[in-house]
């Protein structure tokens, strides 16, 4: 008994300075004189509220992505001879074309099929890895204006007459030879169209592919489909992030308004949460006394308030100022171009015929 009462007593004696640390931090938080800085919990709320933020931000982009990851793998996996599938966006300014993530498949049998390491190292980058370019250069841009300027809905190229073109402009990456290299031959290109969100998708065919199995009307019919539906999982995730920006808008309005309401008691009813919820009669005078302080504001009992006029004049100043600066800006980026060197020289011959056969004909 008495070993017993030593222990606790030691024990007591060593939780001491904890308990008392404890009771100092807990006065801290409700203490005589607020802190100059927030305590240990505020802060902690204040990263929790971020981190769940975040998070959730972090979800919606990993299932944006894994959505358009599934519609590029099944198109490519349903597509008669694609080995290799790309998607193409057009930016907001209409300066460069982004592959977006989770927007490319190559098919794992071609992968391993590859004759030696080299080459396998070379499809795994290409699948990778891809820059952006601007509309009209590379393989993409170019791709990009010709399956816009055509009448059809796929349009096949050889990679091999691109790369001979000499008015192609060919990109830093050198994309066309090296996807050339690792055995791709053709390409089809289908453009999409969703809710101002342009692009292409490109499907990659093997140099032996059977041209008249790729562009039968089946498999060119799945191929508009799938392109369909590919660009509309691209362009669903700009609508989602609006409409879920204008619920937390509504819900932040809503929490204002009744924190304004309860505070102010402008109409002398002074309600409080429990008779609001008991007592009926008292919830519709407090309507209708909100209902007619709202009309109030928006002027229809009396003449319009001029300090509420000059502010919406001065929001639409600044909405106007701002689309400006905007168009200036867009502007800029078009004037300044693609930074890019012109086609390569011809030779004097081809030079000699186009001089006599345009310009002293047209004289």
């Amino acid at each position: 008994m008495e070993s017993d009462s030593i222990n606790i007593e030691v024990s007591l004696a060593q939780d001491a300075p904890q308990s008392s640390s404890l009771l100092q931090g807990r006065s801290l938080m409700v203490g005589n004189s607020p802190p100059s800085k927030r305590t240990g919990f505020e802060e902690d709320n204040v990263q929790y509220k971020k981190s769940r933020k975040s998070i959730a931000r972090e979800e919606r982009y990993e299932y944006d992505k894994n959505l358009l990851r599934r519609a590029v793998e099944d198109a490519g996996i349903n597509a008669f001879g694609a080995v290799f599938v790309e998607v193409w966006a057009l930016n907001e300014d209409g300066t460069k074309l982004q592959r977006p993530e989770g927007g490319h498949w190559m098919d794992p049998a071609f992968w391993r099929s590859l004759p030696d390491d080299e080459l396998m190292e070379e499809a795994s980058s290409l699948d990778r890895n891809a820059g952006d370019c601007s509309p009209g250069v590379g393989l993409a841009g170019t791709l990009f204006e010709e399956s816009s300027a055509s009448s059809g809905r796929v349009h096949w190229r050889q990679i091999k007459s691109l790369m001979d073109d000499p008015f192609v402009q060919a990109e830093a990456e050198r994309r066309m030879e090296r996807l050339y290299r690792i055995g791709l031959g053709l390409v089809a290109t289908v453009p999409f169209s969703f809710q101002d969100q342009r692009g292409i998708v490109l499907y990659y065919s093997r140099k032996t592919a059977k041209i008249d199995r790729l562009r039968s009307k089946i498999n060119e019919r799945y191929l508009i489909g799938a392109a369909d539906l590919i660009g509309a999982s691209f362009a669903i995730h700009k609508s989602r992030e609006e409409a879920a920006e204008m619920r937390r808008q509504m819900f932040r309005e809503a929490v204002q308004k009744v924190k304004k309401d309860f505070k102010n008691n402008r109409s002398g009813l002074g309600p409080r949460l429990e008779s609001l919820v008991l007592d009926r009669e008292v919830l519709r005078k407090y309507k209708e006394e909100q209902a007619r302080l709202e009309e109030e504001e928006q002027g229809t009992w009396g003449p319009p308030r001029v300090d509420k006029a000059i502010a919406n004049l001065g929001r639409n100043v600044v909405s106007f100022g701002k689309w400006c600066l905007r168009r200036v800006d867009t502007s800029r980026k078009k004037w300044g171009g693609a930074h890019l060197l012109g086609p390569p020289r011809q030779s004097i011959g081809d030079c000699t015929f186009c001089f006599v056969g345009v310009f002293l004909a047209m004289l």
